[in-house]
């Protein structure tokens, strides 16, 4: 039998962290365990609307919590224009059920905004969708949301 290690092929740390791997790999497949996420982040391109119903700025494919786990806090980067008073949501609009929602977003900088209490989660999988409406302003101010992560 080869030694990849003594004929050169690999170096010792290199087997090592193979073994490591191997090891992780046989006993997530012994106890029927996935690897969970810790965070997932989606950039929400040109997310903006002035509209007064929810409108979509961004959708994700969310495997379900039987893969990933329950998400622990939904967060957006986001801000308001002028006066403008915004709201953001989560929405599942493959069950049609809101999973978090934000609705007195008033940061006229860019900021880290929660989106609340997390619900509704499913275990299957679903599209998620990054939702936004302005709740007051005049003219032209907008609600922005700039990225959405989630934490597990």
């Amino acid at each position: 039998m080869t030694n990849l290690v003594s004929d050169g092929v690999i170096t010792a740390a290199q087997a090592a962290n193979a073994q490591v791997r191997e090891n992780v790999r046989a006993h997530l497949s012994a106890t029927r365990q996935t690897p969970l996420l810790k965070r997932f982040f989606a950039n929400i391109p040109k997310g903006s609307t002035l509209a007064s119903i929810y409108t979509v700025l961004g959708r994700i494919d969310y495997p379900g919590s039987s893969m990933v786990g329950l998400p622990t806090a939904a967060k957006i980067i986001g801000r308001v224009d002028g006066t403008a008073v915004g709201a953001v949501r989560l929405f599942d609009a493959t069950n049609l059920t809101v999973i978090a929602e934000n609705s007195g977003i008033a940061a006229v900088a860019d900021s880290l905004i929660s989106l609340g209490a997390i619900a509704n989660v499913p275990a299957g999988p679903a599209i998620f969708e990054i939702q936004a409406l302005r709740v007051s302003g005049v003219g032209q101010d907008k609600v922005h949301v700039h990225s959405f992560s989630m934490e597990f």
